[in-house]
């Protein structure tokens, strides 16, 4: 009882991210188990560096345990495996379920192609 209220609050102050709580839970199961727990209490939802590793999926299901808790922030930036299509489906799930909360993103754009005299030539986005 004593580190699920510990985490709970370091959680609710913003003083410990996802990628934190999972380092944490590695100490031993009783941790595992009140990490687990705090998990509702995250101020904000931020892989860390695990980001390269994040899948949509495991977005979702993330965040499937915190709606409806403090939560102020997700940050999807920089996470390769997430698609533009489970980015969006989770954009739409936040607003949905947690509105006033933001969502940090990277803009995705595709390089834009026009013919220009019978030879292609790209674009300038500025």
């Amino acid at each position: 009882a004593f580190y699920e209220a510990l985490f709970n609050n370091l959680c609710e102050n913003g003083l410990l991210n996802l990628a934190s709580l999972a380092r944490c839970s590695a100490v031993s199961k009783q941790w595992r188990e009140d990490l687990a727990k705090a998990v509702p209490t995250l101020r904000a939802l931020d892989f860390g560096d695990y980001r390269e590793r994040v899948t949509g999926a495991d977005v979702m299901r993330t965040l499937t345990r915190v709606v409806g808790g403090y939560l102020r922030v997700v940050d999807l930036r920089g996470m390769p495996s997430v698609s533009n299509w489970s980015e969006d489906n989770i954009v739409d799930f936040v607003r949905e379920a947690m509105p006033g909360v933001t969502i940090l993103q990277e803009i995705r754009f595709s390089l834009i192609v026009r013919e220009q005299r019978g030879r292609t030539t790209p674009l300038t986005v500025c």
